[in-house]
């Protein structure tokens, strides 16, 4: 029986600044890709990624540099999940 993929977790506390997630974003993507995760699938993963925390940000904080945004994500060679919260007041 084999184990199952051993899932690599990555949070981070970013502040509500559009430029301030690109380089996670692109460090999330270099280990996806290192796990064989196809150009098709990063590409989701990554545009997945880039609307979520910056919607966090724009519309959730309003760009308020007093507010941050929560980035967890959770993959391994076969699964990848996200959890992207922001500090506005919500809907």
């Amino acid at each position: 029986m084999s184990s199952p993929p051993a899932t690599r977790v990555v949070r981070e506390t970013l502040p509500s600044k559009l430029d301030s997630y690109h380089e996670l974003l692109q460090s999330i993507l270099k280990e996806m890709s290192e796990l064989g995760w196809s150009d098709s699938e990063l590409l989701g993963v990554h545009l997945a990624l880039e609307e979520s925390i910056s919607n966090a940000i724009r519309h959730g904080n309003k760009e308020d540099p007093y507010k941050q945004v929560e980035v967890e994500c959770r993959f391994s060679s076969d699964r990848f999940s996200a959890v992207i919260c922001d500090e506005g007041p919500g809907f």
